[in-house]
């Protein structure tokens, strides 16, 4: 077995429901450089937990809640309201995971106009890593195309259309 799989599976059985429940969120928070998870900043995790359960209706937030715990004590998780994937090279691996197995049908109108504002900007920054993922470079190019959100300088002169860009 892979060490990044290892990680993920752990000591468990590596086709259980909780391993693939498990992966399905690591997959979608590795969408994000971050995401909040305490207080103030829970809506960013609400968020992800309606995208994981509109892919899984059995992973509610509550569960969500759960596996976010497991990660953490785990140390795959890290941070204090903010959270992370650690080590980075995980994160990429899942990022580009998830690109390859959701990327195709991606609507980035439709997955942006769900998202808090400092979500997206976490999702932006994760795009330095599209050659790990044809889906994801074909996201890029999309977005840098005539029909994308760059086609006018509208978008380019927000705060977060030039961060991305």
């Amino acid at each position: 077995m892979d060490i990044w799989n290892r990680y993920i599976v752990g000591g468990d059985d590596a086709r259980s429901p909780e391993v693939r429940q498990r992966r399905l969120v690591l997959q979608h928070v590795a969408l994000f450089k971050r995401f909040g998870f305490e207080r103030v900043v829970v809506g960013e995790a609400q968020a992800i937990a309606s995208m994981i359960e509109a892919a899984d209706p059995q992973l509610t937030w509550p569960r969500f809640q759960q596996i976010v715990e497991e990660l953490r004590a785990r140390k795959i998780l890290q941070g204090e309201y903010t959270l992370y994937v650690t080590p980075k090279a995980l994160h990429i691996k899942l990022w580009a995971e998830w690109w390859d197995t959701y990327g195709r049908g991606f609507n980035f109108q439709d997955f942006s106009a769900s998202l808090p504002p400092e979500l997206l900007e976490w999702f932006y920054d994760m795009f330095v890593y599209a050659a790990e993922s044809q889906a994801a470079s074909r996201i890029v190019k999309e977005l840098l195309g005539g029909g994308g959100p760059f086609q006018t300088n509208d978008y380019l002169r927000t705060r977060l259309g030039a961060n991305f860009f």
